[in-house]
């Protein structure tokens, strides 16, 4: 009998914004890289997805502490002003779109 692997991700949406693009920003494209994905939304999730920073949060004395933690505990961080630049709290104006294709990148190479 031949076996065969079945690649699967799971995706948890909690609370931190954007769960109404989960589809087209994350799983659509998961499944044509042939992978099945597991999505798991938490009571919160209808409201939230990614955390979204602005430029308060990272001026605060803690914040690269806390970045630095997470590296320290291999976080694979989504961060930078390549991804999504900074702008002050309240001045966003529009929504942005979140950067679904780095988000895909980053996953795709830690499954690899």
């Amino acid at each position: 009998m031949r076996s065969t692997s079945t690649k699967v991700i799971g995706v948890v949406g909690s609370s931190a914004g954007g769960v109404e693009h989960l589809r087209s920003g994350l799983v659509e494209p998961l499944i044509a890289e042939g992978y099945q994905v597991a999505v798991t939304l938490t009571p919160t999730a209808a409201r939230w997805l990614f955390p979204r920073v602005n430029a308060g949060h990272a001026r605060h004395p803690s914040w690269e502490g806390h970045l630095g933690l997470l590296r320290k505990a291999e976080v694979r961080l989504v961060y930078g002003e390549d991804v999504w630049a900074l702008r002050q709290p309240q001045a966003a104006g529009i929504a942005r779109p979140l950067p679904w294709a780095t988000i895909l990148g980053e996953l795709l190479e830690m499954v690899g």
